[in-house]
């Protein structure tokens, strides 16, 4: 499945075309992706309070320039998905594709993450997805812990502060280590809960690259080990 076939990505680019007759990959025809909400296929038209905030906040982000990671990305990339949902999901920052197309996890990662999810009959709509970081680093490089410790400050907080989410899954060891402490080990840690700084509950599991980056038993046992956690 390509990842243009992904739920998520299908429905990101549903809106995109509805509202701007758009065709293809057109970063300059991004519109508001970040508070939009699906409900059955169709978007809604009246915005609840947190999609309000969201969207004030969406616009700060798109002309921040605090960091020399946004000199080698094409724009932040913000959020996607319900901002009234309880649940959010967390990754440690956009990737290639995410830096194409301004939406977070829709590419081969994002592809895993939508299966996961459907397993348990969850879509991507009826969730919240984030990174730790915005801009997409050189050469898709691990985000440090300075830069994630910088970039989370002034976006991430002020994402939750809005969401206000019952659970958050930390996916990967940045997520973690930023919601978590810098000690903590994903390999010891996953599906373990414990409260971030904020007092949110969170859960941590493996991001879903590293479980495209493992093969044949070690990518089965990551995958159910993601499954039970």
């Amino acid at each position: 499945m390509d990842f243009e076939e992904s739920p998520a990505c299908k429905q990101y680019f549903a809106s995109k075309i509805r509202k701007a007759g758009m065709k293809g990959k057109a970063r300059e025809h991004q519109l508001d992706f970040s508070t939009r909400c699906f409900t059955g296929g169709h978007t809604r038209e009246i915005m609840s309070l947190k999609e309000e905030q969201l969207q004030s906040l969406a616009g700060e982000l798109t002309s921040c320039r605090s960091c020399p990671l946004r000199e080698d990305c094409k724009a932040p990339v913000g959020w996607y998905g319900c901002a009234d949902s309880p649940l959010v999901f967390i990754g440690e920052g956009p990737g290639g594709v995410e830096d194409d197309y301004g939406c977070p996890l829709i590419g081969p990662s994002g592809q895993l993450l939508d299966k996961a999810l459907w397993s348990v009959q969850i879509t991507r709509d009826r969730v919240l997805t984030s990174n730790i970081i915005k801009c997409r680093p050189r050469g898709n490089r691990t985000p440090t812990l300075a830069e994630a410790d910088f970039c989370g400050k002034i976006w991430l907080e002020r994402e939750l502060a809005i969401l206000q989410p019952k659970v958050i899954v930390a996916l990967g060891t940045v997520a973690l280590h930023y919601l978590g402490e810098p000690s903590m080990r994903i390999t010891r840690q996953r599906g373990q809960w414990f409260q971030t700084r904020q007092g949110f509950d969170c859960i941590a599991t493996y991001h879903p690259s590293y479980i495209l980056r493992q093969y044949g038993k070690e990518q089965v046992q990551a995958k159910w080990q993601v499954y039970h956690d």
